[in-house]
């Protein structure tokens, strides 16, 4: 029902109203709107925690034997009064190095504090090499390169001092 308020007389007005509601008619879609815009990226997150260690694995396998050593067995330093010339009294150094059978030939490099001191060649004669150095050598390290029968060669390092 529908009341009417007007300002004739009487001034309510009572209507009766009935119908049928029915849907409201629909038009063609229309276009798509645009894309909104992106927004701004989120903070990071937080770092986790770290993993546990993980487990030791298996050792490995034993390596192949390594080529023998030079075939020096000692190594001495000995120094003697040679001949006298001009009131010039000569020392002569020699060092000794005891040597497996296979070494043929040897070829030393003294060093001391770094610096080289002395270089001597010989060759070898029943399990020694003997070789001429300068008398100023009393010690240092020695680089001992040995030649063996098949041509090989090896490096070895000792030390030497005066006997």
């Amino acid at each position: 029902m529908l009341v009417l308020d007007t300002n004739g007389t009487p001034a309510t007005h009572e209507v009766e109203l009935r119908g049928r509601a029915e849907p409201l008619p629909q038009g063609p879609a229309g276009p798509a709107g645009p894309a909104g815009s992106t927004g701004p990226t989120g903070p990071n997150g937080a770092d986790g925690q770290t993993g546990p260690t993980g487990a030791n694995g298996p050792i490995g396998p034993q390596g192949p034997k390594g080529d023998p050593g030079a075939g020096v067995t000692g190594a001495t330093l000995s120094c003697k009064k040679a001949k006298v010339r001009r009131g010039t009294v000569r020392v002569r150094c020699t060092l000794k190095l005891a040597v497996t059978a296979q070494v043929r030939a040897a070829r030393v490099t003294v060093t001391r504090a770094g610096r080289i001191v002395a270089r001597g060649t010989g060759l070898a004669s029943r399990g020694t090499v003997r070789i001429r150095l300068p008398a100023g050598v009393r010690r240092g390290s020695l680089r001992v390169v040995t030649i063996d029968p098949t041509g090989r060669v090896r490096e070895t390092r000792t030390r030497i001092h005066r006997r």
